[in-house]
């Protein structure tokens, strides 16, 4: 399966504006769109004050806005509701690959729901499965000391839900009540957080029954001995889906309406969640946009509490077609060349605190076409499609216009992954970013980096058992593991990120990747998927990446990360679909655009100024 493998690269991007060189450096799985209007512009009605598109172009603008003690400002916008809910099955189900026929999804249960006469927003939300008669084999290690040792072991899921957003949820193994010892029957807490009322509808995959450990891959000695990577199993579990009504707490909306948003000016801005109920009464929001600590994590799951997909319009008509492929028989699926998914219904990216990320349009060279600076980047396995929207943002409609920014690219793919370029090339990270050292220009620098889809599939999957000892030495290859080996060469990558000079450097975690819900107009083997190449390996490799770049004893604190694991995961709907090609590892348009300007958004925030 090597066409689902992601290439990574290097991008360096120098623009000129004035007398100031904004040279940019990204080794990511996504691209950057960056792009401000300095003029501003409003006008005012006689119950709220407009926000132009002038305005929400101008960093300036951005960064002077403020709350007031009422929750007031001096701008806002307007949020209604509409065609914005999403009903049971509108969302597509499993099409992925040949199933096995073993699983264990028969014998799972729903053994309690909480809180399930009142489903609150902003609470959580816990499902209580039950696993009965699952014998469980082994799982990964707790901790580095304890290599030898491991723990039981815990299926794998898929969990997401979808109404008037699209969120995903996460799992927690816990023992038998009755038995902590009685391993024939495990217990999953399945834990969802809504932030807008209505109809959900909730989806609980069985991936995989009994996995072996993540920590043992690649399986080469299992192999020998018969025992094969599993395959993805992808069945709903008994009960599912799960039809809930959540609901907003009056008494939080009667402590919000009094408080305003006097409660904590000081506090992160992640923390103050905008109610589905100020949306449907199309309440006038403040224009702000997001800051550093609304993009930064802390954490693997701090994002899945700052921001949401919500559905913003469906496109349903008779005459809807689509632009993308060239096939009546998928015609009336795909819509990715407006950002729409593969069935018409276009979603945005919203934080809960209601800032905003720099906006699509402000890359319309019509609006101030003599006062814009743009910088522009892209890498990695999604190359294709980020080119082609980067050439629709800023380049349609005669180029980019005439100014004083003038671009320069230089690309260094990094295909086969870190280690292999680093030791046999034809690529090497160091070399590349001494000689854009010494040839560069005084000026400012910002870095996006990120490996790992394609050291997941290099490195863990068996079908490169052989290529791994052309770079891996013979006695690191006798007690190979893979996640041993991206764990050391990701100290090495970010290391050498660490001695590179730039005012902002980020890692971006690694997207939730090859996953086997709602892809249409693919034509799919008739084999299993095999384990390596799900978006279970991603969080265990994301778990290593925050544990890395987090730990003060690694003393990387220059590096900041940003989330690209669970901004994907609950859209495997939309993917790369069209006439630049099909790849299912890749996210659509409507996602990468939502990334783009998550990193543009924060290089507003630390570069404008």
């Amino acid at each position: 399966m090597r066409r689902y493998s992601p290439v990574r690269r290097l991008l360096v991007l120098s623009s000129k504006y004035g007398s100031g060189v904004f040279l940019m450096i990204i080794l990511v799985v996504f691209f950057v769109l960056y792009g401000w209007i300095n003029n501003t512009k409003s006008t005012t009605t006689s119950t709220f004050t407009t926000t132009t598109k002038e305005d929400l172009l101008d960093c300036h603008y951005y960064k002077n806005k403020t709350l007031s003690s009422d929750g007031s400002s001096d701008g806002g916008v307007i949020f209604s509701n509409g065609r914005n809910t999403l009903y049971p099955g509108q969302l597509p189900g499993y099409t992925g690959w040949a199933r096995p026929e073993y699983t264990l999804a028969r014998s799972f249960t729903i053994q309690s729901i909480s809180n399930s006469d009142i489903i609150q927003v902003g609470k959580e939300f816990i499902i209580t499965v039950q696993c009965q008669n699952c014998a469980g084999n082994t799982s990964r290690r707790n901790d580095d000391k304890d290599k030898d040792n491991e723990v039981n072991n815990e299926s794998l899921f898929f969990l997401r839900a979808y109404g008037k957003s699209v969120v995903p949820g996460t799992v927690t193994k816990r023992s038998n009540d009755n038995n902590e010892h009685d391993e024939s029957n495990t217990i999953y807490d399945i834990v969802f957080l809504f932030f807008d009322s209505g109809i959900y509808t909730i989806e609980v995959v069985l991936t995989f029954s009994n996995p072996p450990s993540i920590y043992k891959f690649p399986l080469e000695q299992e192999q020998e001995q018969g025992e094969e990577e599993p395959s993805y199993e992808g069945y709903l579990l008994p009960g599912f889906p799960l039809i809930v009504n959540v609901v907003i707490d009056q008494d939080d909306v009667q402590k919000e309406d009094v408080q305003g948003s006097s409660s904590s000016s000081s506090s992160s801005s992640s923390e103050k969640i905008q109610t589905q109920t100020q949306l449907d009464k199309a309440v006038v929001l403040p224009v702000v946009y997001c800051k550093s600590n609304d993009l930064i994590e802390t954490s693997f799951n701090s994002a899945i509490k700052k921001a949401r997909w919500i559905i913003i319009d469906q496109d349903m008509e008779k005459d809807y077609y689509s632009t993308t492929m060239n096939t009546t028989l998928i015609s009336k699926l795909n819509y990715y060349d407006t950002n729409r998914n593969s069935i018409g219904i276009n979603m945005e990216y919203k934080y809960n605190n209601n800032c905003l990320l720099i906006p699509e349009f402000a890359f319309d060279k019509n609006l101030h076409p003599n006062q814009r600076a743009f910088s522009k980047c892209y890498s990695d396995s999604v190359l294709r499609i980020q080119n082609k929207m980067l050439e629709k943002l800023l380049l349609k409609n005669g180029g980019i216009p005439s100014t004083n920014v003038t671009f320069q690219f230089h690309f260094l793919s990094l295909h086969g992954g870190y280690r292999r370029n680093q030791i046999i090339g034809p690529s090497n990270v160091t070399q590349f970013l001494s000689d854009i050292q010494k040839n560069d220009e005084v000026g400012i620098k910002v870095i996006l980096f990120n490996t790992g889809l394609h050291d997941i599939h290099r490195l863990c999957g068996s079908e490169f058992s052989n290529e791994r000892k052309e770079y891996l030495t013979t006695s690191s290859i006798s007690s190979f593991s893979c996640v041993d080996e991206y764990k050391a060469l990701l100290i090495d990558f970010v290391t050498v990120i660490q001695d590179f000079p730039a005012q902002l450097k980020v890692f971006q975690s690694t997207t939730a990747a090859w996953p086997k819900y709602g892809n249409w107009g693919i034509q799919w083997d008739h084999n299993g998927q095999r384990m390596p190449l799900v978006s279970d390996f991603s969080a265990v490799f994301n778990d290593i990446a925050y544990e890395v770049i987090l730990d003060a004893n690694n003393n990387y604190d220059g590096i900041d990360i940003m989330d690209g694991y669970w901004i994907t995961y609950p859209r495997p709907d939309n993917r790369e679909i069209g006439d630049i090609g099909n790849k299912l590892s890749h996210p659509g348009s409507e996602v990468v655009s939502a990334m783009s300007r998550k990193w543009a958004t924060l290089i507003l925030d630390r570069i404008c100024t």
